[in-house]
């Protein structure tokens, strides 16, 4: 049986979910003047809000993957992904507190899509193709971060700030409900596709 190409589709949802990831967590840039403008911030305020997800997701790193190797990479990534979407409809609330709160959970929650996307690459991918594979997916977030800033300005402008973290959440949420399923934990899980494991095996030694 010919290997299929469940493994892309696979590489294409994990490249997805970088792009969505550091949309959000870039978005607060493009919206910071206006933000602080509205809630009549300073601009240490703002640098906080602006600071508070690179404390947190710096410092999950390491136990986000330990939480993903309890649950299972299959459970675990869409768990994550759907508490940074909350986390960024949460933005949309407009209290500086409540705000610091919401970046404090996205850093926390995209903290996992790293260690995670890496775990299930290379359990889908033989060697030879892991770097292939890890190149798109770290691509993807420079991909993502790349569009944060035009979208956002342009979405501030359109609709205002608010409705700007509430379209990004309703768009993740989304995504992450419809490829719920899509991202097995390892070929092993994925005969009901056609995966040969075999092949896969033979290739990664």
């Amino acid at each position: 049986m010919p290997p299929t190409r469940t493994r892309y589709v696979v590489l294409a949802g994990l490249c997805l979910a970088a792009v969505l990831a550091y949309i959000t967590r870039n978005a607060i840039s493009a919206a910071e003047s206006t933000v602080r403008a509205d809630l009549h911030l300073t601009k240490q305020q703002s640098g906080w809000l602006m600071s508070l997800f690179f404390w947190s997701y710096a410092l999950c790193q390491i136990p986000s993957a330990t939480v993903a190797q309890r649950l299972g990479m299959r459970r675990a990534l869409p768990l994550f992904g759907l508490l940074w979407s909350l986390a960024s409809a949460g933005m949309a609330v407009g209290s500086f507190g409540v705000m610091l709160v919401m970046r404090l959970c996205m850093g926390v929650s995209q903290a996992g899509l790293v260690p995670v996307g890496l775990n299930i690459l290379s359990r889908w991918f033989p060697r030879r193709n892991q770097g292939f594979a890890s190149g798109w997916f770290g691509a993807c977030m420079s991909v993502g971060g790349a569009l944060a800033a035009p979208l956002s300005a342009w979405l501030v402008v359109a609709c205002g700030w608010r409705c700007m973290f509430v379209l990004y959440a309703v768009l993740q949420g989304t995504a992450w409900g419809l490829r719920v399923r899509a991202v097995g934990e390892n070929p092993h899980a994925a005969d009901t596709v056609g995966v040969n494991v075999r092949r896969v095996r033979y290739s990664a030694v």
